[in-house]
């Protein structure tokens, strides 16, 4: 609850600043303050703590100052919603970049398969070419030991006819 409060007072302080073009003198800003029911904090806390958020420049007890950020400050509550919606933003993209390492992987292996699948190919058609030699070797050779074996008595007749 007091940290709505303090955010509360917070954009107060840095919404009048944007009206009054940026700067205020310090009486001015505790006057104002206070006008406005936001006495919980002291002002010169409340100017330290937009200083360390960079949204003013504050010279203690005499003036503050708005810094560029300060004027591109709308609301904490826009600026959680800013902030979340950047480390929504940070995660999805980190679960999209192990997505597509993923889908990397998974590509790099099918290539390999793929590539695997090639190899055995051109080897399974080496063997096939093989074998076909083979067969027609055989073939060739049983054609003429049957061309032979059919014909051996008109061959060795043939042969005892020369000699």
């Amino acid at each position: 609850m007091s940290i709505e409060r303090q955010e509360s007072a917070l954009q107060v302080i840095v919404h009048t600043l944007k009206d009054r073009s940026g700067r205020m003198n310090f009486h001015e800003l505790e006057r104002d303050l206070s006008r406005k029911g936001h006495t919980y904090y002291d002002a010169g806390f409340l100017a330290d703590r937009l200083q360390q958020l960079e949204l003013a420049e504050y010279v203690p007890r005499q003036h503050i100052k708005l810094t560029q950020k300060g004027w591109d400050f709308t609301t904490f509550y826009d600026q959680r919603l800013t902030e979340h919606r950047n480390n929504e933003v940070e995660i999805l993209n980190t679960e999209n970049l192990q997505l597509q390492n993923e889908s990397l992987k998974y590509q790099n292996s099918m290539n390999d398969k793929q590539s695997e699948i090639d190899n055995l190919t051109i080897e399974n058609l080496k063997l096939q070419n093989r074998q076909i030699k083979r067969y027609v070797i055989y073939s060739i050779i049983a054609f003429v030991a049957g061309a032979i074996l059919t014909n051996i008595s008109s061959i060795l007749n043939f042969i005892k006819s020369y000699f």
